[in-house]
């Protein structure tokens, strides 16, 4: 198809030469048929009108589409046909002149016109059209030189051997025009198969290149994936590190400040946090008033200093974050809303601390930027479990160790407890040579309170007298204890009998000040104290107990509700 599509193709190049090959014809052909006479004139007309004709055929043609009304084989055909006859009668036009040349040339031009269009490598198409051109011509030849009035043997040899010359060059130009062209056919055909292979080769090389592209993006892709599979792995082997050393800090102390401090610390170096804080909520005792928020415990590290530290802490306590604090889920800010966090922390977590599916305190984590939170949740509530374990642990313990050495009923030191630490503090005093006072109280006629309102009414006022020595004592660097009944010994290492006689007297001033109600009864409450101190009072640290008994005993008998100080006088009667 792409073949006879060559062969039957004119070209606007084409139809521009025949333009100009056929006006300079019929303007030769004008001149001739001007002067001529007879058949040459009737000839040369005939010959002015064909050229006339082809030439607004060729015009018409190229106005509408020059290339696909040839098309056709017929009209191919007689389309080169037509020229090349006219060729022919135009070079025996008028032989030996410059009509003849003048034919030849059109003769050649036509011919390898017709060449031109059939296949190159079809030797057979090649050869029948070189017969059609020689024998039309030849024929033609004949005709003239043998027809033609005039033309004797000379003329008649010298027209035919004419006319086999311009055949041989027909058929060489033929030749050589098919060698060309089949040399430059080779070539376009290499050149183009470079092209064609050139273009697969890209082809092939953009794919492999896309190819590539998308196994880059595809290992991108994996590569972030990897990347965050190994921090997620990070995190998680980072998380049960932490765990493993909370269990570890939680098992091996039963300190509750030391495990909790140790807790902090570790959450914070391990989890790269701004802010660890574990909040304790006061203990509610039976017997005793609940205690405000200030008496809250709070142990953290941080990484914004301590005055960002004690500015939270005063918050704790002033109950600013008590709509975070005072809930039983577990909070996760981490877009750093006001009513939500603590300002200056972006992300927060509050964990609340359980005891028996009671609230006890809250571990507290913050960091500075927003979104840190996101996926953490879960191993902060797992610490938060293990810490209140460990603080349930440390309570118990605490408690255990209280029940040896704490009286049931008051909460301050026992009788054994007492002596162990007030033999303590006497051999340190004995070795510093610092003195060491302590006072003996005795609730003046607590039988009869205990018969006229009962025990459990006994019972309050012990413990009355007890809270207050032990508030004093926590104040002033002593310590207090009941010793036994209704008696209370309270001591105070470091000072000497003035200083002890003050707080004593504060003590007693105030109980005598302070009725107990029974029902809507005031009950007065009255207590004896006796005061000794070493070395002012007894030469003997070991002898302080008994010469404070016997002051104490000294105030009961000389009509109670009085404070006695040590003195010889006193011992030499006992």
């Amino acid at each position: 198809m792409e073949e006879h599509k060559r062969n039957i193709k004119v070209s606007h190049n084409t139809y521009r030469v025949h333009m100009v090959m056929y006006v300079l014809v019929i303007l030769f052909l004008l001149h001739v048929t001007w002067v001529s006479k007879g058949i040459i004139r009737y000839l040369g007309a005939g010959l002015l009108t064909f050229y006339s004709i082809m030439l607004i055929a060729e015009e018409l043609v190229a106005v509408h589409d020059y290339e696909k009304k040839i098309r056709k084989p017929i009209c191919f055909f007689l389309y080169h046909f037509m020229h090349l006859i006219a060729a022919v009668i135009l070079f025996f036009f008028g032989a030996n002149n410059f009509s003849s040349a003048f034919g030849s040339i059109f003769m050649l031009i036509y011919a390898m016109e017709s060449i031109y269009y059939i296949d190159f490598d079809d030797v057979f198409k090649r050869v029948k059209m070189y017969c059609a051109i020689i024998v039309l011509f030849l024929v033609a030849v004949c005709a003239w030189a043998f027809l033609r009035p005039g033309n004797g043997v000379a003329e008649q040899f010298q027209i035919i051997t004419a006319s086999l010359a311009l055949s041989c060059l027909i058929v060489f130009c033929g030749e050589m025009l098919t060698i060309f062209w089949n040399y430059f056919d080779y070539k376009l055909l290499e050149k183009n198969r470079k092209l064609e292979m050139e273009t697969k080769a890209n082809k092939s090389l953009k794919e492999n290149q896309e190819k590539l592209s998308k196994v880059n993006e595809l290992l991108s892709m994996q590569k972030v994936q990897l990347q965050m599979a190994n921090k997620r792995i990070n995190n998680a082997h980072n998380e049960m590190v932490v765990q493993n050393e909370v269990a570890r800090v939680i098992s091996t102390s039963l300190d509750l400040e030391l495990m909790i401090e140790q807790t902090c610390q570790l959450l914070k170096n391990n989890m790269e946090l701004d802010y660890v804080g574990i909040l304790l909520e006061p203990e509610e005792e039976s017997g005793f008033a609940i205690e405000s928020r200030a008496s809250r415990t709070i142990s953290y590290r941080t990484t914004k200093g301590d005055t960002f530290a004690l500015k939270v802490w005063k918050n704790i306590q002033a109950g600013v974050y008590d709509n975070i604090l005072d809930i039983d889920a577990t909070l996760v800010e981490n877009q750093g809303r006001e009513n939500r966090t603590i300002r200056h922390l972006g992300s927060l977590v509050s964990v609340p601390l359980k005891q028996d599916g009671k609230r006890i305190g809250n571990l507290i984590i913050g960091k500075e930027e927003k979104g840190a939170f996101t996926h953490s949740s879960e191993f902060y509530e797992t610490i938060g479990g293990q810490i209140s374990v460990g603080i349930t642990n440390a309570l118990l313990y605490q408690k255990m160790e209280n029940m040896a050495i704490r009286d049931g009923l008051t909460g301050i030191y026992n009788r054994r407890y007492l002596t162990e630490m007030l033999n303590a503090k006497i051999s340190e005093s004995n070795r510093k040579k610092t003195p060491v006072s302590l006072a003996l109280f005795d609730i003046d006629k607590f039988k009869m309170v205990n018969d006229t309102y009962g025990h459990p009414f006994g019972d309050k006022v012990i413990q009355y007298v007890a809270q207050l020595l032990e508030k004093t004592a926590n104040k002033n660097g002593g310590m207090a204890g009941r010793y036994g009944g209704e008696e209370f010994v309270i001591a105070f290492p470091g000072k000497g009998i003035k200083e002890t006689f003050l707080l004593v007297e504060r003590v007693h001033a105030e109980i005598k000040s302070t009725p107990l109600l029974y029902g809507k009864e005031e009950v007065q409450i009255r207590v004896s104290a006796g005061i000794a101190s070493y070395p002012e009072t007894c030469s003997k640290a070991d002898d302080i107990l008994n010469r404070a008994d016997w002051a104490m005993y000294h105030s009961k008998k000389n009509g109670r509700d009085q404070i006695t100080i040590d003195n010889e006088m006193i011992s030499s009667k006992m």
